[in-house]
């Protein structure tokens, strides 16, 4: 079940984005799921449903031997007073929020030093303002491999593509939506692989010195066998640049959402 809220901003930020027509709508479901498992609250955090165990430091851990995908970011528009033939404050632009959206990424599923279950990751969600941290904690087992993670002994992401759409109301970009999808290769001590998928949206803040941080997020996650996430997108290769909030991988996603008030900051 899911449950819907309209989230509302009380400062300029948020009448510009609305300007645009951009709704947030923060979804509270979701535990991450398989392909026969029903979506479940975000806070009651069940256990892993899949067999695995956790490997003890000193047996033999099995690799995947493959290369990480690259991470593709683009901006594919930019609202308001941004001349299309400024390439290369585009680029700047796409460097310095994509850094943003990377770093989460990075910290929160491909790294594998997870800590135990109920234990704060705070690391994963550096580039997030106070209140989205705050909140994306209570949803670790979803914005984190922090289930999982402690299941695997490698992980390799196969898909890493981010799409931001910003907003420069009066010639500077204050803020933006980046589409992210993130496919990761993991395996278990056991050998056996598994594929997680983690697709949506991360809403962008730009603060002082053109640092850019995460206040708002809908996020949706899901786990099946090696190849899901390409199977049910008919992608081959690279494929095709996915779109806005296509739930990524087999079975239902679980997903959650939150957006903090103008500029998020807590």
């Amino acid at each position: 079940m899911r449950a819907h809220r309209r989230l509302t901003h009380g400062s300029w930020w948020a009448l510009t984005m609305a300007a645009f027509g951009l709704v947030l709508v923060a979804g509270c479901t979701g535990a991450e799921s398989g392909p026969a498992t029903a979506s479940s609250p975000a806070t009651t955090a069940p256990p892993p449903t899949t067999p695995g165990r956790v490997a003890s430091r000193d047996e033999p851990r099995p690799q995947l031997g493959r290369p990480a995908s690259p991470t593709q970011t683009r901006v594919r528009r930019v609202w308001g007073r941004w001349p299309g033939a400024e390439a290369r404050r585009t680029e700047v632009l796409g460097d310095q929020a994509g850094q943003a959206v990377t770093t989460w990424m990075q910290r929160a599923y491909v790294r594998l030093d997870y800590p135990s279950a109920g234990e704060e990751v705070p690391a994963a969600f550096g580039t997030f303002t106070h209140g989205a941290a705050d909140r994306a904690k209570r949803h670790a087992g979803l914005l984190t491999n922090l289930r999982a993670g402690r299941r695997l002994v490698d992980v390799v992401p196969t898909r890493r593509l981010v799409q931001l759409v910003a907003f420069a109301p009066r010639g500077e970009a204050v803020g933006a939506t980046a589409t992210v999808t993130l496919v990761l290769l993991g395996i278990r001590v056991d050998g056996e692989r598994v594929e997680i998928a983690v697709t949506g949206d991360l809403y962008l803040t730009r603060e002082r010195e053109h640092r850019w941080r995460v206040f708002g997020y809908d996020l949706r996650r899901s786990r099946g066998s090696p190849g899901s996430y390409a199977r049910a997108h008919r992608l081959g290769g690279a494929g095709k640049p996915d779109g806005a909030g296509k739930p990524g991988g087999a079975g239902k996603p679980g997903g959650a959402g939150h957006a903090d008030g103008a500029g998020g900051s807590r």
